[in-house]
């Protein structure tokens, strides 16, 4: 870290405490203030969080429609992993500490007893999309569940404990009954009547399928476990110190790995294409394979991962033997749409560091506790940023709403400094008199939520009555609402340290004085790319059987772009106020777009209206074409097309389509954008103090952590690396030294 030069800031002294500013409300900001509030020095600290607009939750905010049925809409399709474990850990302690009474909705983080009142519930499902002789085939994982929970604050493996957990899977996958040796080929569509013939053919052609399933079962098991058994014998045989590693360690796992595959390739080839289930668990082994040769024949054990962030994941597996089978097939095309990675958005060139897909592979695949996802039981905001919200208040953490930062400079009276001296701020509106405080949820059936437009009620009249006239956004940046009071916070007064919890996007117009002076500043403001996401919720009468779904409710990805994530979402149902017409399903999707070019400067306030119509002409197309293979009876009969009338009408008009009253989102605004982790930007990745500002901590998924990936648990990492650079909380951080 570069020490700044200067006398150290002064202690604010009206309060007798450590003035901290938070600039930013979304989960990296949040977990800052969370590790604050629970590090030694908690007692001497005086936090302030300051957010734009009325809601916290960045990037994984939500809010409630009041004019339909209070029902909920995101951001984005937000799932927890089971690997959250500093993120879990956060929820754990602050639903205690809440102990909201027994018997009410979101009352315990989690109690198998008590589901109803449960935050979070496991989910086990994952869903691929293959696309093969122009048939999507969805390949859906059951994955292996226990009793374990997430965020127990456990020691995760080494390193090379991963490799066996690999070698693991690969033994499961080809001698065990995991899902891929029990698919078997059909290439009838769920609803549609087949002659006796081609039923013949189906029944032929599954018998066919299963004795080369069970005979390629067999014959592994014969001739391909002693292959995995020379391998770990080469682990066993592994120094314990990685520096050790020579030249004959490598081989004896890399040479039998690499006869493995090819003798499991030459036995497969001629069934690969045609068999679903021999190909997929192909393309599991040949994946796994191709990981181990890659570990080994490149000596990260030795070198650490980011030796190979420069090279991007899929010309990294194929450099270590992956065949065009597994490199263009589901698996690795689907961890490329797990992390929306596209290079400027654009589906047609998928982009991620082979260092970042090991980190999060090894991390999502093998270190989840209980099941692989945990669905929230209501929306983001309800579940995550409101318990923090109120546990955070109750600590004595003030929140400042409709505050939007407009630069941070790090000069006094004209000469340069070395700490951050003052913070520009606009205050977007005043409050009603009589109001000193924004309270900022509402009660949605006895759940606290975050309403998906501010509380006017609370707002000077004449400012409320004006926003809502003008239909004004104060979350946008190109809402053209020019605020109505320009705050200068000085150093010494106002605070004495500043956690930045701003993604690179956005603060690159925050911090125009920083990047001039600093060459490492200016490069994660220009080097770490982003892209925009979109999201789209469908909201259907029928349930998901009614609707000839082939799969359970399931989360699914790398699917028919640009809305290639999906989810079914029916479990948040019964937090919305539908009445006696309920809807039965609700669908959640998203993926990437490209940018629109140019981006316009903010004061063309008509540029969000343009991308919410762009948004939206994309999802009419995208549910025009691609709702069959997921709802098949949804459909017009003969048709891909989706029977609007389907659609959960509103007290609104439905429109031409049907589509109107649903809710779509195209996230434009800097602050929303999604970090990449393109090969060769680990270095651009800072850590949270390290800028040579004395008073400037960082937070957030863009830092670099142990995953170096945007998601929420990288998010909460980047938050507690800002608490722990200024106070020594937390001692560790799980999974950061990756």
């Amino acid at each position: 870290m570069n020490e700044p030069v200067g006398n150290p800031p002064p202690v604010a002294r009206d309060s007798g405490k450590r003035k901290v500013v938070i600039l930013g409300g979304g989960c990296g900001g949040l977990s800052a203030a969370w590790g604050l509030v629970n590090s030694p020095e908690a007692a001497t600290l005086d936090i302030t969080v300051y957010q734009m607009g009325w809601r916290l939750g960045g990037k994984g905010a939500s809010g409630r429609n009041a004019e339909i049925a209070q029902r909920i809409e995101e951001h984005g399709l937000h799932i927890w992993g089971g690997m959250y474990e500093n993120a879990f850990a956060i929820m754990r302690a602050v639903y205690g500490e809440l102990n909201r009474p027994v018997g009410t909705p979101l009352s315990v983080w989690y109690d198998p007893s008590r589901p109803q009142d449960s935050a979070f519930l496991p989910h086990d499902n994952v869903t691929l999309g293959e696309f093969y002789d122009g048939v999507w085939m969805p390949w859906n994982l059951e994955l292996p569940s226990d009793d374990a929970l997430p965020g127990d604050g456990r020691e995760l493996p080494r390193p090379q404990e991963y490799v066996d957990l690999v070698l693991s899977l690969i033994d499961s996958v080809l001698t065990g009954p995991l899902a891929p040796w029990q698919h078997h080929i059909t290439t009838g569509n769920p609803g549609i009547h087949l002659s006796p013939w081609k039923l013949f053919r189906e029944a032929l052609v599954a018998l066919l399928d299963a004795a080369l399933r069970r005979g390629a079962h067999w014959l592994f098991k014969l001739f391909g476990r002693p292959l995995l058994r020379r391998i770990r014998a080469g682990l066993a045989a592994l120094p314990t110190d990685a520096e050790a590693h020579r030249d004959e360690h490598v081989a004896a796992i890399v040479e039998p790995m690499t006869e493995l595959l090819s003798w499991f390739t030459r036995l497969l080839a001629p069934w690969l294409r045609h068999h679903p289930g021999v190909r997929r668990a192909y393309m599991i082994a040949d994946f796994g394979a191709a990981l181990i040769r890659g570990v080994f024949a490149d000596q990260l054990l030795r070198d650490g991962l980011d030796k190979i962030d420069g090279e991007e994941f899929r010309t990294w597996l194929k450099r270590h033997g992956a065949s065009d089978i597994t490199l263009n097939g589901a698996l690795v095309s689907g961890w490329h749409a797990f992390f929306f990675a596209y290079i400027n958005g654009d589906t047609t060139r998928p982009s991620l560091s082979a260092a970042s897909a090991l980190r999060t592979l090894f991390r999502y695949c093998f270190t989840y506790r209980g099941s692989f996802f945990w669905k929230m039981q209501a929306g983001m905001g309800d579940t995550i940023f409101t318990p923090l919200y109120q546990a955070l208040s109750r600590r004595g953490v003030k929140f400042k709403f409709f505050h939007k930062v407009d630069e941070l400079h790090f000069s006094k009276g004209g000469v340069a400094s070395d700490w951050v001296e003052s913070i520009s701020i606009t205050r977007q509106v005043d409050l009603k008199t009589g109001v000193t405080d924004y309270a900022p949820t509402i009660p949605v059936r006895k759940v606290d939520s975050w309403p998906a437009l501010p509380l006017y009620d609370q707002l000077n009249p004449e400012q409320a009555s004006r926003l809502v006239k003008d239909g004004i956004d104060l979350e946008s940046w190109w809402s053209g609402w020019p605020g109505v009071a320009n705050i200068q916070l000085q150093r010494g007064i106002d605070f004495d340290d500043v956690v930045l919890a701003i993604p690179p996007a956005a603060s690159r117009h925050l911090t125009t004085e920083l990047a001039e002076r600093s060459p490492p500043w200016h490069n994660t403001l220009h080097k770490l790319a982003s892209n925009q996401t979109i999201a789209a919720q469908i909201w259907l009468k029928p349930s998901l059987t009614e609707l000839g779904s082939p799969l359970p409710s399931t989360v699914g990805t790398v699917y028919a772009n640009p809305l290639n994530t999906w989810a079914n979402m029916d479990q948040l149902l019964i937090r919305e106020e539908w009445g006696n017409k309920a809807p039965k399903c609700v669908v959640y999707l998203c993926g990437t777009i490209t940018d629109a070019e140019p981006m316009p400067p903010f004061s063309d306030t008509t540029f969000p209206q343009s991308q919410d119509t762009r948004i939206k002409e994309i999802a009419l197309t995208w549910l025009d074409s691609n709702v069959g293979p997921l709802l098949p009876s949804a459909c017009q009969p003969g048709s891909p097309q989706l029977m609007w009338s389907l659609l959960m009408p509103s007290v609104k008009t439905a429109g031409e389509h049907g589509f109107d009253d649903q809710y779509w989102r195209i996230n434009i605004d800097p602050s929303e954008r999604y970090v990449l982790s393109l090969p060769g930007t680990v270095q651009f990745r800072p850590r949270a103090h390290d800028q040579g500002i004395g008073n400037l901590y960082l937070a957030g998924d863009w830092l670099r952590t142990g995953l170096n990936a945007g998601c929420v648990e990288a998010a909460v990492m980047g938050g507690l690396m800002a608490s722990q650079a200024m106070t020594g909380y937390p001692a560790q951080i799980v999974g950061n030294d990756l």
